[in-house]
């Protein structure tokens, strides 16, 4: 036998005997660990918790702040752990920020009163109110492995490329065919589950889902419930334009911002 013929024979028993063996699995994402993390139990776990159920039914549990009849997990999927859905994963790592709306830099807490100015048509609750304490912890804790000032850069939802003007006759069309089922012909939603996407008790035009590119992109990661990308980035435009058509809540940017006092507690 030849010296050549012995090699590759070699060559081959090692190579059926890699392929014998099991891959190497790859270590999950921090992420994905935060976001399967599961609450301690004790005060810290019970404040987590508790904002699991803020996020899931806001309008329910905080009705003095809440004018649409939209909640948190409405838009920040699964309670904000759904990649590609607006997730609060990573978030905290990324404030304070400079926004532009504000022209300032903002903390945590200035970007939860904006949801609740604008996507829940709302009020801001105190800063050192238990809700808003409890919400700043939660996401905190979304946010145990990133890197602070970049968060996590594998979550983000995919925005769409705009190519071509939004159609919103197109958009009405595949409106009644694809999200009307759910939506219902007028946007009224089935309260709590599928919120109103117009009306007066959807979200306002200070929204950031009252901007067709946010709006199609997120129809386009994540509708329907359990299924993504069912329709083009230009199908999604097009729904999206018809949607913000239709009429909402305006915002109402010179009305004061009231922020009622809490009791403090000293330790």
């Amino acid at each position: 036998m030849s010296r050549a013929i012995a090699c590759l024979q070699i060559l081959i028993v090692a190579l059926l005997a890699a392929c014998g063996q099991p891959a190497a699995t790859r270590a999950p994402a921090q992420s994905a660990i935060d976001a399967a993390a599961t609450y301690s139990p004790g005060g810290a776990g019970a404040v987590l918790a508790r904002a699991r159920r803020l996020l899931d039914q806001t309008p329910a549990l905080m009705p003095g702040y809440v004018g649409a009849g939209i909640a948190c997990s409405s838009c920040h999927l699964a309670g904000g752990t759904q990649t590609r859905a607006l997730p609060l994963l990573g978030a905290y790592a990324k404030y304070p920020q400079f926004n532009a709306r504000a022209r300032r830099y903002i903390a945590l807490q200035d970007r939860i009163a904006e949801c609740f100015l604008y996507s829940l048509n709302g009020r801001v609750p105190a800063y050192d109110s238990p809700e808003m304490v409890a919400l700043t912890t939660y996401i905190a804790w979304l946010s145990r492995g990133a890197v602070v000032g970049t968060g996590f850069t594998d979550v983000a939802m995919p925005m769409v490329a705009r190519t071509a003007p939004a159609d919103a006759g197109s958009g009405k069309a595949l409106y009644a065919a694809r999200c009307s089922m759910c939506h219902g012909v007028n946007g009224t939603g089935i309260a709590p589950a599928i919120p109103p996407i117009w009306g007066p008790k959807s979200f306002n035009t200070g929204a950031g889902m009252y901007r067709t590119d946010m709006l199609a992109s997120f129809v386009r990661a994540n509708m329907p419930p359990g299924g993504s990308e069912t329709l083009s980035e230009q199908q999604a435009l097009d729904v999206a334009a018809y949607i913000l058509r239709q009429p909402r809540p305006r915002f109402r940017g010179a009305a004061p911002q009231i922020f009622e006092p809490e009791p403090a507690k000293f330790f």
